[in-house]
């Protein structure tokens, strides 16, 4: 198992105390929901989610780095590099995302 994460997660660099994962792409403020708080969210099956906007933060350890922040929309590559981090033998912040699904907004309904 640690072997799987060792190799999952050697793409990382360490640069004067920060970290970051060349193959994480960045997510610019242009691309969240603002206020996403304000809309009813469900939960909805982990491979369903794809093109949803996430209600809530996906973050596995190791290496701690959020993979998907409220407000983001949710693609295939992000879905991928929670299940080969899953598959790897990381554990995740909250309940399980692969098994009970990922929490997403209503856009169309606001609380």
């Amino acid at each position: 198992m640690l072997s799987k994460l060792s190799g999952l997660l050697a793409t990382y660099q360490v640069n004067e105390n920060q970290q970051q994962k060349e193959s994480f792409r960045h997510v610019s403020s242009e691309e969240y929901i603002k206020h996403i708080h304000t809309y009813k969210t469900k939960r909805i099956r982990f491979w369903e989610a794809e093109g949803w906007i996430a209600a809530e933060a996906v973050i596995p350890y190791p290496p701690g780095i959020p993979l998907l922040y409220p407000g983001q929309q949710i693609d295939k590559a992000v879905l991928q590099q929670i299940d080969q981090l899953q598959q790897a033998g990381a554990r995740f912040q909250g309940i399980d995302v692969m098994e009970n699904g990922i929490c997403v907004a209503e856009l169309e309904d606001r609380i």
